[in-house]
């Protein structure tokens, strides 16, 4: 589900309780849950992409089964509240992030963690992947290599197109009808 923000892993957090873990639970995902939206007919909650998602596919509300449409939601500011103070790990801690923040803080903190494997480099503009492996020269190397071949082939397709437009023009002098 490309551009869907779904729940976060329990694991991430710092010290959450189980009563947490069941307070901010998605009903769907059953991650914790990213910006929280209630529904009207139960006060379950979701994360805002998983239920929307959800009633892309169904018209019923995944907890009671009640008849249910994307503005039968309402935003749980006061859930939202709650959690800010969560302490979370960076999402980038499998690639060597060990950065700790309130919940508050971890868009500003994703937005510039110098571990994320997307990144584009300062320096030569490509995404950088593992920090501690990343090297402009090499890296511009292998893709000025790759852009050659591939102007090569394109090179080569070009003078095909090109022995076939003469040879079309050699066979609509030669015979008139033929090109009709």
């Amino acid at each position: 589900m490309p551009g869907i923000m779904p729940g976060f892993d329990s694991k991430r957090f710092v010290n959450i309780t189980d009563v947490q873990k069941d307070d901010f639970m998605c009903g769907v995902c059953l991650g914790i849950l990213n910006n929280p939206f209630a529904a009207k007919c139960c006060k379950q909650l979701y994360c805002y992409d998983c239920i929307r998602e959800w009633l892309s596919c169904s018209t019923t509300c995944p907890y009671d089964r009640s008849l249910m449409h994307i503005s039968d939601l309402k935003r749980s500011d006061t859930v939202a509240d709650q959690m800010q103070d969560l302490v979370i790990h960076c999402e980038y801690e499998p690639y060597g992030c060990d950065h700790t923040m309130p919940l508050k803080d971890l868009s500003q903190h994703m937005n510039n963690c110098i571990y994320d494997p997307e990144r584009k480099c300062g320096t030569c503009g490509l995404t950088m992947g593992d920090i501690n492996k990343h090297n402009c020269i090499e890296l511009l190397i292998t893709e000025k290599e790759r852009y050659r071949r591939e102007n090569l082939k394109l090179q080569s397709k070009l003078q095909t197109y090109k022995e076939q437009m003469f040879e079309d023009e050699r066979h609509c002098w030669d015979d008139p009808l033929w090109c009709m």
